[in-house]
């Protein structure tokens, strides 16, 4: 899903560094492969702003005061989930990601990864009754993702990754009933909230 990096302002910018990092060896000619005709009227050698393509070596590594990690997870043609530690806070990024029983793994790797993070944005596009009919489709349900951060003591679940055919009134719903069944697990401490254009998160 690459066709909105043409529209990242920051890239339109002369005098600008931008910097795309990914575990695959291959992603600098997927994304260039991308932006060029047929698929789109210009290629990316026209942006104004200077990119940089990095590849992750390592399963950690450091920029700034921010130490971040990776993880593979489970969507057709392969995602990443990215985890990112400052001043004792965690952000995980995981969209575009189908929540299975690896990740529930009681484990050193899933603990040290997932394991009371501060906020999990993660992939939560289905019901459960539409996951049933999607599995390997690449996401996870509101359910299971709530069942997910109650397990690893997450402290902010972020539902996101929207089915695009449900309206407002749909996603809200859905809200409402992954709030309620926070509330009535074990784990209860994890707050579950809507993720929405615009939105800014303070860890």
């Amino acid at each position: 899903h690459l066709q909105g990096l043409p529209f990242f302002q920051p890239a339109l910018i002369k005098g600008y560094q931008v910097h795309l990092y990914s575990p695959d060896e291959e992603f600098e000619s997927y994304i260039r492969s991308q932006i060029k005709p047929p698929y789109f009227p210009v290629e990316m050698k026209v942006f104004p702003a200077e990119l940089h393509f990095h590849i992750i070596r390592r399963p950690t590594f450091q920029i700034g005061a921010t130490e971040i990690s990776w993880m593979k997870m489970n969507h057709p043609g392969t995602s990443y989930s990215y985890r990112f530690q400052s001043d004792g806070k965690t952000v995980i990024f995981s969209t575009d990601a189908e929540i299975t029983a690896r990740e529930f793994k009681q484990n050193r790797e899933n603990r040290q990864y997932f394991e009371k993070a501060d906020i999990l944005i993660l992939d939560s596009q289905y019901t459960l009754e539409e996951s049933i009919d999607k599995i390997d489709w690449g996401h996870t349900s509101y359910s299971m993702a709530v069942d997910f951060a109650a397990e690893w003591k997450v402290k902010t679940l972020v539902l996101f990754h929207h089915e695009p055919m449900y309206n407002d009134k749909k996603v809200l719903g859905i809200l409402r009933s992954a709030q309620w069944y926070a509330k009535h697990l074990e784990n209860r401490r994890t707050r579950v909230i809507l993720a929405v254009e615009g939105m800014e998160l303070s860890v």
